[in-house]
């Protein structure tokens, strides 16, 4: 992986890697195997590294927050678990970096929300369900305007204390 990054003359923790892991169906974080690469590279539908460079920076320069790109995203969230400590959740900070990537410049209220989640003491990692109903929940509030938010609604608990804590905070 580290040699793919140095030819494609990428960090190895940039979006163009995780998205190529995506394509590939990578398990474990920063390996590709030879079928994952070749995987990645048939679904690409590439030949060359150079090819793929220009592949994924199309890819990223069309990445949207839409219901094509969720299962990326929630791809990234099991790509970034610890598999070797058996966890099933992410660390609050590692769940924020990944927002940051998928989020910057896409959402108004991303940092409001880091914000919180970080004030959040009793919180120590986030669930794929709250991270995945993250995306649908900016769907649903893309202006960050919470006025027809119902608190009774099916968003899970922690959407539900950022509207009221945003509210608080404005």
């Amino acid at each position: 992986m580290l040699q793919l990054a140095e030819d494609l003359h990428l960090d190895e923790n940039c979006t163009e890697i995780l998205i190529f892991a995506w394509l590939g169906e990578c398990e474990t974080q920063f390996v590709f195997t030879r079928d994952e690469f070749i995987r990645g590279m048939a679904k690409a539908n590439v030949h060359t590294v150079g090819e793929l460079e220009e592949h994924l920076k199309g890819r990223l320069a069309h990445f949207a927050i839409d219901k094509d790109h969720k299962d990326l995203y929630e791809f990234a969230y099991k790509y970034n678990l610890d598999k070797t400590r058996n966890l099933a959740s992410l660390k609050k900070k590692d769940c924020a970096a990944l927002w940051r990537i998928f989020f910057t410049g896409r959402w108004n209220e991303l940092e409001n929300c880091i914000h919180f989640l970080r004030t959040q003491r009793k919180v120590r990692t986030v669930k794929l369900d709250t991270f995945s109903l993250l995306w649908d929940f900016i769907l649903t509030y893309p202006t960050g305007d919470y006025n027809t938010h119902d608190p009774k609604g099916s968003w899970p608990v922690l959407l539900d204390q950022y509207v009221l804590w945003r509210s608080e905070n404005k």
